[in-house]
């Protein structure tokens, strides 16, 4: 294979062409890190309250980064709730200053291809599957289980020391099946929405 010194310099600096080589060895291992940190169903966060969900979706793999679309939007409006309410637990109002993961690692989605959207209970329960969320969620001091799947793994996150709280998914699907009554008196589609997010945020803080 042939490398065209045209190519290596392209871009560089006077200085940086001095060594074309080394430089374009040091932005591979940059992108590789890049490509290395993102992940549809794990983000590692800052803060030591972690969030965990069901499963990624074609978003998800699409964008390489956990809880995105409604449910990442829907997160984040809790959050500056949550931040204002209990700042010493939620310290941030953005989701990716908090630790995430889903209650199973691989994507499902239909538009993939799959048949069920989201992973059964013995795929979640699967020891090695198990050791991987402990793993993941190893020395965070509070951990939200979000919607039915994730509290699945409630036991054993227990059993690990763990302090487990449980609400329901924050898509707009899990929202309306947990919180749509605190919603019915909104006049628009938006002001419920909001409303069902104030109420998962309420339902979040009670267990606090």
């Amino acid at each position: 294979m042939s490398i065209d010194k045209a190519d290596l310099y392209d871009g560089l600096s006077a200085d940086d062409k001095k060594r074309p080589v080394a430089m374009w060895f040091s932005n591979v291992v940059a992108n590789f890190q890049v490509a290395l940190e993102r992940n549809m169903h794990f983000h590692a966060g800052k803060h030591s309250t972690a969030f965990c969900f069901s499963v990624p979706g074609a978003k998800e793999k699409d964008s390489g980064m956990p809880v995105t679309g409604m449910t990442g939007k829907n997160l984040e409006e809790a959050l500056a709730i949550l931040t204002q309410a209990r700042p010493e637990a939620f310290p941030s109002p953005a989701r990716f200053d908090y630790r995430i993961t889903n209650a199973f690692a691989p994507a499902l989605a239909r538009s993939l291809g799959d048949e069920r959207t989201e992973a059964t209970r013995r795929e979640i329960l699967d020891p090695v599957n198990v050791a991987r969320v402990r793993q993941e969620l190893e020395g965070m001091q509070l951990v939200v289980l979000c919607g039915n799947r994730a509290t699945y793994l409630k036991e054993d996150l227990l059993k690990a020391g763990l302090n487990v709280i449980q609400c329901s998914h924050t898509s707009n699907q899990g929202l309306n099946s947990r919180h749509n009554s605190a919603a019915l008196r909104a006049p628009t589609p938006n002001e419920r929405r909001k409303q069902r997010i104030h109420s998962w945020a309420m339902s979040l803080l009670v267990q606090l």
